[in-house]
This record gives C-alpha cells, sequence and structure tokens, in this order.
C-alpha cells in the first residue's frame, strides 16, 4: 500500500488531516488514537503498515 491509498482511505473513513513533521501526514478521529502515516513515495513498509492498520482498526494486511 502507498502512502497515498492509505490516506484516501483514511479520508473515506472520516479521518482529517494536518501536516505533521517533515514528510509525515497526521490523521485524527473522535474516539480513536492518531495515525501517521509517512509521505514518502514506493510502499509502505511493512512494520509502519501494519501499525497503521492497528491505529485506524484495519485488518492486517489491508485490501488495496
Amino acid at each position: 500500500m502507498t502512502p497515498r491509498e492509505a490516506a484516501n482511505r483514511l479520508k473515506r473513513e472520516g479521518w482529517t488531516s494536518r501536516p505533521g513533521k517533515g514528510s509525515h501526514r497526521i490523521y485524527r478521529k473522535p474516539g480513536r488514537q492518531i495515525v501517521v502515516v509517512p509521505n514518502h513515495g514506493g510502499d509502505i513498509k511493512p512494520g509502519t503498515l501494519r501499525n497503521i492498520c492497528a491505529a485506524a482498526g484495519w485488518e492486517y494486511p489491508p485490501e488495496r
């Protein structure tokens, strides 16, 4: 999953974004912990993606 795909899915599910430090975006949703998504090219590394999935409440590996 690319950062763009993760960001689009978070936005579809009602998460709001704000800039993070450096090349990261921070997503928030009431009642959930924050999700930090790197804004790099290529696919998100497996460990980072696993953490994003856990924080967003998604199954791992996520469907594209």
